[in-house]
C-alpha cells in the first residue's frame, strides 16, 4: 500500500513539474483532453492552472466526436458479424453454402471454401475488434490504420476508373456500376471524417497522461 502511495506522489510530482513548464496555450490544450487523463493527471493539472491563476476549464468527461463513436461501433458490429460467420461455417456449414457459389460444387471443394472464409472472417473479426478499441479510446495508430485502409481503398477505385478510361472508354459506365458506389460513398465519408480538424485533435496524444500508446 505504502508503495502504491509512493508511486502515485512521484507521478503526481512529475505531472507538476510538466505542466509548470507549459505555456498558457500549452494549459489549455492540455485540459481539452483531461477527461481521458486518470484522476492523479486530472488533479495535477487543476492544481497548476489554479496555481497561475489563470481561468482555463479542465474537462471532467470523455470527449469523443460523435462521428468516430459511430465508426467504432460500426467496427464491433462487423466483428459480431464476421464472428457469426464463422460460427455457422464450423456449426452448420450448409446454412451458408449457397452464398459461396451459384454453382453446386463436390462437397470437397465446399468444404475448402467455407474453411477460406471462416478463416478470413476470423481475421476480419479481431482487426474489427481491435480497431474499433482504438477509435472508441482514441488512439492515434487507429485512426493511422483506418486511413491507410480508405485512401488505399480509394486509391484502387482511381486507378481502376482510369485505366478503364484510358483503355475501354465504351465500359466507363459499367465500369462505374461495378465499384460499387455505396462503398465509395461510405469510403469518402470515413476519409472526410477522419481529416477533420476536430477529430485530428481528439487523437493527439494528451500531454498529462503518462504511457500513453
Amino acid at each position: 500500500m505504502e508503495r502504491h502511495d509512493a508511486e502515485h506522489e512521484a507521478d503526481r510530482e512529475r505531472l507538476s513539474k510538466l505542466y509548470a513548464e507549459m505555456d498558457e496555450a500549452e494549459l489549455e490544450d492540455t485540459a481539452y483532453h483531461a477527461g481521458r487523463f486518470n484522476d492523479i493527471a486530472r488533479e495535477a493539472l487543476k492544481e497548476a492552472i489554479a496555481a497561475r491563476g489563470l481561468n482555463i476549464e479542465v474537462e471532467d468527461d470523455y470527449k469523443r466526436p460523435r462521428g468516430v463513436t459511430v465508426l467504432a461501433l460500426l467496427a464491433f458490429l462487423n466483428a459480431a458479424f464476421c464472428f457469426l460467420v464463422v460460427i455457422l461455417a464450423i456449426t452448420h456449414p450448409e446454412l451458408i453454402r449457397t452464398f459461396i457459389s451459384r454453382r453446386n460444387p463436390s462437397t470437397e471443394e465446399w468444404k475448402i471454401q467455407i474453411g477460406f472464409m471462416a478463416f478470413f472472417d476470423s481475421i476480419g473479426a479481431v482487426a474489427s475488434v481491435v480497431i474499433g478499441f482504438g477509435l472508441w479510446s482514441l488512439r492515434s495508430w487507429a485512426r493511422t490504420i483506418l486511413l491507410i485502409v480508405t485512401v488505399v481503398s480509394l486509391g484502387r477505385w482511381a486507378t481502376g476508373l482510369l485505366l478503364t478510361l484510358l483503355l475501354a472508354p465504351r465500359n466507363l459506365g459499367h465500369a462505374l456500376i461495378s465499384v460499387r458506389p455505396i462503398g465509395l460513398l461510405i469510403n469518402a465519408a470515413i476519409l472526410c471524417l477522419l481529416t477533420q480538424p476536430e477529430v485530428e485533435h481528439a487523437f493527439e496524444k494528451p500531454v498529462g497522461i503518462l504511457n500513453w500508446p
